[in-house]
């Protein structure tokens, strides 16, 4: 991947800002200087998966009743998350093929909404799938869920490393890594954790992060086009307003 850089590419880089001299491979180097270095980028690397919807962690999960199988029978409504799961981005749980048409999600209920109701026996007649994050899994109601309804969500996956064999991870592990955030945003980064760690002065490094952060956000996706009128008209036919049949379309 071209447009991103190596492990060994960004730790030297962050190395030579600090003063140190670069090496051919770093997770080679007993120099103590470089066995912290790459530790850091791991946990600074770790620490950046949350501090933005990186639209190249974004993927999508479904899951079909009766089709993806619980790990528990006890529990058919309960589904693991993917093991690489961080969040669910907001607002993108649909069930494509609910009563015919898509439906957005219910929920997320919260503990309170999801004990009123099962302690009220609607748990199995809600009008919409509902959802709620529990115990490292994602409980739907009704339950049991209909045979053949598909929920779907996007969400934020926490493996921001790729290997030379082509496997996904959320650590560095050696030099040929390539990590996928923006270049220069993660060398700023890393450089400024590096002099945290060793009591150095951090108040430019943390203005460069700072820009490079603000800057590369920002540029992460496509922005839409501002609207100046006071009401916005919403773009779609949905469910919102008109059935998806008899407008035209074919």
């Amino acid at each position: 991947m071209a447009r991103f850089d190596t492990a060994a590419d960004i730790i030297n880089q962050a190395a030579s800002e600090c003063g140190l001299t670069a090496v051919t491979d770093p997770f080679a180097s007993a120099d103590p200087a470089f066995i912290q270095l790459r530790n850091i980028l791991t946990s600074a690397g770790q620490e950046m998966v949350g501090a933005h919807e990186w639209q190249k962690l974004i993927k999508e999960h479904e899951i079909v009743f009766g089709t993806t199988v619980p790990p528990d029978p006890a529990f058919p409504n309960r589904f693991d998350l993917p093991d690489d799961f961080a969040w669910i981005i907001d607002q993108t749980g649909w069930t494509p093929t609910n009563a015919g048409m898509g439906l957005p999600l219910g929920g997320p209920l919260t503990p309170q909404d999801w004990t009123y109701l099962v302690a009220t026996n609607l748990a199995n007649s809600t009008i919409y799938v509902s959802i709620r994050q529990a115990q490292g899994q994602l409980w739907v109601l009704p339950d049991p869920p209909p045979d053949g309804t598909e929920v779907t969500f996007e969400y934020v996956n926490r493996n921001w490393v790729e290997t030379a064999a082509g496997v996904f991870q959320d650590n560095v592990s050696a030099s040929d890594d390539i990590v996928l955030f923006e270049p220069i945003l993660i060398k700023k980064f890393l450089k400024l954790r590096y002099r945290e760690a060793k009591g150095f002065d951090t108040s430019a490094a943390l203005t460069q992060f700072a820009n490079a952060f603000m800057q590369w956000t920002g540029k992460d996706v496509t922005a839409p086009v501002l609207s100046m009128a006071r009401n916005r008209v919403f773009p779609y036919l949905s469910w919102r307003n008109v059935p998806q049949t008899n407008f035209g379309l074919p």
